[in-house]
């Protein structure tokens, strides 16, 4: 049978925060290779929805310089044109270096972080496409974690001079800085000193909602949705207890549920869904309609956990409560941008929904 694991009925008293809250969008560039169902292109996008928009992700090449694939090329100023909509929008790119194997080299001298940054600028400010800052996908995995922690505080310093000197050359505003950080304490103190990045980043994206698992390609973790609320709110209490300032921490919140079966000697196995570029075990919320709608047949056995509105209302009320910066988004193309399930009065249901409780310009 079915055993669809909900949280019902969570209720925190909040003080509201008078003042807008962000809604950080990440946008999978490679979702529009996904066939049928999950084919999402850029013209899916409503820009409204988010505050601020991260492209996902781009790479470094062997110079150390942002390398961009013919695709990438082709969709940034489609990106650009959602600013048209929306002239409130902020557009961010995404550099992944916890999964690039030249990282060691690019932080560890003076010479070719200098040459990062310089390209970063170089791309971010081309003017077919101008993005408004970067983002740094980032968490320790080398052995000697001390020297790396250094080096990537280096790198912060430096492209906060850079972008600093930038603005002031072209007297304009400055490029926003921001980073997606991890939300485990161990790897925390692996991967950041803190207070010396603290000052220099405009906010951080801390991935509470299993993002690590996108981009580690590990299993997932089959979070109930009290357990998801729990380790969010502990994630984002320990940066700020850390040294981060409230108001720069958003709270990571998926979109997608994760499926299991357990199997005849009581183990638990990642049950597939129509995503072949994520982990086995991700559905993404228009894979979760008959969840959502009510009960099935009885001869599954299969197990869905998932955020319903009440835990992902949980989590807001948290974020208003304690005055963060807002909810960090995974991802676009996996809400119900078609609006599949009979369930939605409308498209991106829950993106919306943390648009309409957290962001108060419209």
């Amino acid at each position: 049978m079915h055993k669809i694991i909900l949280l019902a009925g969570l209720c925190l008293t909040t003080a509201w925060l008078a003042c807008a809250k962000k809604v950080v969008c990440v946008y999978d560039s490679v979702s529009d290779q996904r066939m049928g169902i999950g084919h999402f292109q850029i013209n899916d996008i409503e820009p409204h929805l988010c505050t601020h928009l991260i492209y996902s992700s781009v790479n470094v090449d062997s110079n150390f310089q942002i390398s961009l694939n013919a695709n990438d090329g082709t969709k940034f100023p489609l990106i650009m044109e959602l600013k048209k909509s929306d002239p409130h929008l902020k557009t961010i790119l995404e550099v992944n270096l916890i999964s690039d194997p030249l990282v060691q080299e690019l932080i560890a001298t003076p010479e070719n972080r200098a040459t990062f940054i310089k390209s970063a600028i170089s791309i971010l400010r081309e003017p077919n496409y101008i993005f408004d800052g970067i983002n740094i996908l980032w968490q320790n995995n080398m052995d000697d974690f001390q020297k790396y922690i250094d080096y990537f505080t280096y790198l912060i310093e430096e492209f906060r001079k850079e972008f600093n000197k930038e603005a002031e050359r072209r007297g304009s505003d400055e490029l926003l800085l921001t980073v997606s950080v991890s939300a485990e304490p161990t790897v925390i103190s692996q991967s950041y000193d803190v207070e010396e990045i603290a000052d220099h980043i405009d906010f951080f994206n801390v991935m509470t909602s299993d993002i690590e698992m996108f981009v580690l390609n590990v299993q997932p973790s089959f979070s109930t949705p009290e357990e998801s609320f729990a380790k969010a709110v502990s994630a984002v209490n320990f940066w700020n207890q850390t040294g981060v300032p409230s108001h720069k921490i958003n709270m990571g919140i998926g979109v997608f549920g994760e499926a299991y079966t357990n199997d005849s000697q009581g183990m638990i196995q990642a049950e597939g869904g129509l995503l072949t570029d994520v982990p086995k075990g991700f559905l993404a919320r228009y894979e979760l309609c008959s969840f959502l709608d009510g009960p099935l047949e009885a001869s599954s056995d299969k197990n869905v956990v998932f955020d319903d509105i009440a835990s992902i209302d949980a989590k807001v009320q948290y974020i208003k409560k304690h005055h963060f910066g807002g909810a960090f988004v995974l991802s676009l193309d996996l809400d119900d941008f078609q609006q599949v399930c009979s369930t939605s009065d409308k498209k991106y249901p829950v993106i919306q929904h943390l648009h309409d409780e957290l962001v108060e310009y419209y």
